[in-house]
């Protein structure tokens, strides 16, 4: 979820969701927030994949939350 202020991206939270995989026919597909441990298994999976790229990501109360570089005010 991206925040804006005065056209800027103030704040992007990461909500970790699954598919219902495993599960029945009828809940499949159907996007669902995530369990507490596979939240935070998904959570860490992109903690890890975002590193090589200088993107830091902490987990915090059972979400991501990108730390965002301090701007200028400059376009």
């Amino acid at each position: 979820m991206a925040e804006w202020k005065e056209g800027r991206l103030a704040d992007l939270t990461l909500h970790p969701i699954m598919l219902g995989f495993g599960q029945p026919r009828t809940v499949r597909g159907r996007s669902m927030f995530a369990e507490p441990e596979l939240g935070r298994k998904i959570i860490d999976d992109v903690i890890r994949l975002s590193e090589p790229f200088g993107t830091v990501i902490v987990y915090e109360h059972g979400i991501g939350r990108v730390q965002l570089a301090a701007s200028s005010d400059e376009p």
